[in-house]
């Protein structure tokens, strides 16, 4: 479910499971600039990048009341509704390896006609059922932030909050919670739908914590389509995977999964580290989602200028430029009164 946005940041801790979750919609004319009303422009653009990398926020936001899209240029992947957001707000969005700058991954499902007609919708053609992950698992650096606007078509699209199903996973199986964040395995594939191919794997445990606070998560990473090996010691081996079929097992439950049919003009910008996406079917075809990414280090940087310049009035910068992004956090709730 969605609601207005205002200017009070979610308080989500832990994660949300589906009945806590209210999705914010934010409009698209409040994060481009006004010449008249450049302040409130900067307060838009804050408060998208708190609801989507704010710790205590739930991650997740819905960009409303788009204009329309010239759909030859989005099927192509160019002059996208959503590059244009993300770059809006980032700067730049993230460099594919063979795709030219700026251009998006675009998923397609095909019908007959289509076929018949050798409509040829780029990027790859899928029906298939797609179980949660965080995208980029096979990257040795995960994007932070992902973008996805349905062009046409319709599908039921899942979302999961990562830290919530943590939170499960511990309370339940303490043991197994353990085991899972420490046992390493492998991510890979082969995309084909590229020319030359394209082969990538990465090799990680599926927990990143947070340097300084060692209790808190930083990242996960997890791909089930696509994961390979558990690289355990073989006596470990047996438990590991319990562990990760007990992940998967709450991952897809009614109470942390949410289900939303993406319809045309719908468009979610959403933290890649902590929610999860996923795909149960499509409805209507020709289906057509174009989708883009914002690399860490690009969101990392803009997030923490944002939150130096709102602490700019109260402290000086020599003072702020160790701390960590929880710790400007915390001293904006301090002078905010929070």
């Amino acid at each position: 479910m969605t609601s207005d946005a205002t200017q009070t940041l979610p308080q989500i801790p832990k994660g949300w499971k589906v009945r806590d979750l209210v999705i914010p919609e934010v409009k698209y004319e409040s994060i481009f600039p006004h010449e008249s009303d450049s302040e409130g422009y900067s307060a838009s653009i804050e408060r998208v990048l708190d609801y989507i990398m704010n710790e205590s926020s739930a991650g997740i936001v819905k960009i409303i009341d788009l204009p329309p899209p010239n759909v030859k240029d989005e099927r192509n992947g160019r002059n996208t509704i959503v590059t244009a957001v993300l770059k809006q707000m980032f700067g730049s969005v993230f460099r594919h390896p063979v795709r030219e700058p700026d251009t998006t991954f675009n998923i397609a499902s095909h019908n007959e006609a289509d076929v018949k007609k050798g409509i040829g919708l780029p990027n790859y053609d899928t029906n298939r059922l797609l179980l949660p992950h965080i995208d980029h698992s096979f990257y040795q650096h995960p994007t932070r932030v992902m973008g996805f606007y349905e062009l046409e078509g319709e599908s039921m699209n899942t979302f999961v909050s990562g830290l919530a199903v943590m939170e499960t996973f511990k309370e339940e199986e303490p043991d197994l919670f353990q085991k899972f964040c420490k046992a390493p395995l492998s991510f890979g594939r082969a995309a084909f739908h590229y020319n030359p191919p394209i082969y990538q794997t990465a090799v990680d445990v599926p927990v990143t914590r947070d340097p300084v606070v060692s209790d808190q998560i930083k990242q996960l990473r997890w791909h089930p389509h696509l994961s390979g090996p558990l690289l355990t010691p073989f006596h470990e081996f047996h438990d590991a995977r319990r562990a990760h079929e007990k992940f998967l097992e709450i991952v897809r439950r009614d109470t942390h999964q949410l289900n939303i049919i993406l319809k045309p003009g719908d468009l979610y910008l959403w933290d890649n580290f902590r929610v999860f996406h996923g795909r149960d079917g499509v409805s209507k075809t020709p289906r057509t989602g174009v989708g883009q990414t914002i690399p860490e280090q690009v969101a990392a940087d803009t997030y923490r200028a944002i939150k130096m310049a709102q602490l700019k009035p109260y402290i000086d910068n020599k003072w702020l430029v160790h701390m960590t992004a929880s710790q400007l956090d915390y001293l904006l709730r301090l002078m905010r009164g929070h």
